[in-house]
């Protein structure tokens, strides 16, 4: 296959990606799917699973509201996530992102405690220890405020991309009598170069 060929069939690929991204989304191919015995769409960002709006999920998660209607309560009590929105019914108390908390919190709880020391440092005459105890004051009430919005985050971006515990298909068991999924087309034999 010469350049130009390789070239303009790179290009017609592009064409036809572009052509089935106008007209559905993010829908790459269609796959068989056995838990259902029929073809589904398959999403190349999340697999059977339709796209949720990613932006409003977070924002909706950050101000302690359900991701999916952004009108029911995320958290029961302070941290708890609820086991269900109280409007939509959307299940939520499985949701699992516990470890990504503390990554998005603590820095932004550091980073407001360092701001106020440097501001005391610059404009005050206070002694160095009422300096460092007021910023850790305020970098401990930041952490305390900021907890709750970076779960609220974590769980309204787990609900939007389908992981955490907020995948569809996680309960379905394959039947073993349904048809094998489509074989994948066979590789060719690797060339050796001369």
């Amino acid at each position: 296959m010469s350049d130009t060929q390789s070239h303009a069939s790179s290009e017609a690929l592009a064409r036809a990606r572009a052509a089935m991204s106008a007209e559905f989304g993010t829908v790459t191919r269609t796959a068989f799917d056995p838990a259902r015995r029929a073809p589904r769409r398959l999403y190349h960002t999340n697999g059977f699973n339709p796209p949720r709006p990613i932006e409003a999920a977070a924002r909706r998660g950050w101000s302690g509201r359900c991701p999916a209607c952004g009108e029911g309560a995320l958290f029961g009590r302070w941290m708890q996530v609820s086991e269900s929105c109280a409007h939509c019914g959307e299940a939520l108390g499985h949701a699992r992102v516990t470890n990504a908390v503390p990554v998005l919190a603590i820095p932004l709880a550091l980073l407001a405690g360092s701001l106020v020391g440097g501001i005391l440092e610059l404009l005050s005459e206070l002694p160095l220890a009422l300096e460092l105890a007021a910023s850790e004051l305020v970098a401990v009430a930041a952490a305390f405020h900021v907890l709750p919005r970076a779960k609220g985050l974590a769980v309204g971006l787990a609900w939007a991309n389908h992981v955490g515990g907020f995948d569809p298909l996680r309960h379905l068991v394959p039947d073993p009598e349904a048809p094998a999924a489509l074989p994948s087309p066979a590789l060719p034999p690797p060339v050796e170069a001369p």
